[in-house]
């Protein structure tokens, strides 16, 4: 194989998974705010797409979905 037909596949390589990753990423923060259904109070934090940033919630303790996160760091760092 020549070196440009190498370097293509690679980059096509490349693309493919970094979208992969970029749309595994999203699926979380596309996720509604739920707060779960148990009665404890945790501060969390959850991305909110229409204003494209992180807000605080108080989370039940179980339940909910992937849209949870212990800081607003890890929640930027994920989703902004």
């Amino acid at each position: 194989m020549s070196l440009k037909v190498c370097l293509l596949l690679m980059l096509i390589t490349v693309s493919m998974l970094t979208h992969e990753i970029v749309a595994q990423k999203s699926a979380h923060c596309q996720s509604p705010i739920d707060k779960g259904s148990c009665r404890a109070v945790m501060k969390r934090y959850a991305y909110n797409p229409a204003m494209n940033q992180c807000e605080q919630f108080m989370y039940g303790g179980c339940g909910g979905n992937e849209n949870n996160f212990k800081t607003e760091q890890e929640c930027e760092e994920t989703c902004v």
